[in-house]
């Protein structure tokens, strides 16, 4: 088994373990790694991966560096891979949703150590690998973007938020989420009316799913995702019918929100909240016209009405947990 390890020495929790993970390296044949300042070479660094036989691809950075990888290994040739490889995600970002649920929940360095150390046949067990579908976002006439998360509204202005006044902080991805939320809250409970409170506003937005009918709305947020938990292990869907990928739907004003949160956030009792201001379903497509930005596993993207998002969730990828 061939190793490639991508390090993304930007990533925040990279800049204080990158001497432990080169030293988790040392010495071990059969093992490429690649530093990149950001994402920039990423490109050039598959290409040389894939033409060394890799076929386990590890990612040590946050959500931004593996919807990165995603699309550079899903789109065009794929970076010369035949088929994508193998992926095994090491949480080294300020958000690292994919590698609470698809990767590895050990720091990074602690996490490589144990991979290199695995027996190589040890790696193909059915037991160790996780087959996930992609959620991939067309606007417009652009080239694909691949990820696991796809968000807005409410979404991306928490966000914003969350970079100015919480990440500076470095607490951690869970902790800055829950402040983040928390903040929200007591701005919204005690009517403070900052910016805390201004997130809590409607877009308008008109969904179609599965290439229905399209439904306009004043639009809290909207989520849609291949992902089982979310930020604080939370689940917040409550569909049952057939389809790759999970969308939630809140309408702005959405009664009862506050009080409702936390059945929200866990997919409690969905259908109770008080349709149709909170809908939840499972779809293979979702088509969006808006003008509010959007987010990708937590990178942040403009729309237009002239330009139609379209989400599906045909491609898959199989994660390597262990």
């Amino acid at each position: 088994m061939r190793f490639g390890v991508i390090i993304n020495v930007r990533s925040r929790r990279n800049t204080r373990l990158l001497p432990a993970l080169r030293e988790a390296m040392v010495g071990r044949p059969g093992v490429h790694a690649v530093e990149l300042d950001g994402i920039c070479g990423l490109d050039g660094a598959l290409r040389d991966l894939a033409s060394r036989g890799v076929r386990l691809l590890v990612i040590v950075g946050g959500d931004g560096t593996v919807q990165a990888v995603l699309t550079h290994l899903l789109s065009g040739d794929g970076c010369g891979f035949d088929e994508p490889p193998k992926l095994c995600v090491l949480a080294g970002g300020t958000t690292n949703m994919t590698a609470a649920d698809v990767g590895v929940r050990d720091r990074p360095d602690r996490a490589l150590r144990r991979l290199i150390g695995l027996p190589p046949d040890s790696i193909d067990l059915r037991a160790t690998t996780l087959d996930r579908h992609v959620v991939e976002v067309v606007r417009g006439d652009d080239p694909p973007r691949f990820g696991m998360f796809f968000g807005t509204g409410a979404i991306c202005r928490a966000i914003r938020l969350a970079r100015r006044s919480v990440h500076p902080m470095r607490l951690g991805s869970s902790a800055e989420s829950a402040l983040t939320l928390a903040g929200v809250f007591g701005e919204r409970l005690f009517g403070g009316g900052g910016e805390r409170d201004r997130v809590m506003r409607g877009d308008d937005i008109a969904i179609a799913r599965n290439d229905g009918p399209s439904v306009p709305a004043t639009t809290l947020l909207a989520l849609c995702t291949t992902l089982d938990r979310l930020i604080l292990r939370s689940r917040p869907f409550w569909g049952d019918e057939p389809g790759t990928l999970r969308c939630t739907r809140i309408r702005y004003p959405a009664p009862r929100f506050w009080r409702s949160v936390p059945r929200i956030m866990y997919g409690r009792e969905g259908r109770d909240l008080g349709a149709p201001a909170y809908a939840s379903c499972n779809a293979d497509s979702i088509r969006l016209e808006m003008d509010c930005p959007f987010t990708i596993d937590g990178e942040l993207f403009e729309s237009s009405r002239t330009m139609p998002i379209v989400l599906r969730g045909d491609r898959r990828v199989r994660f390597v947990r262990f």
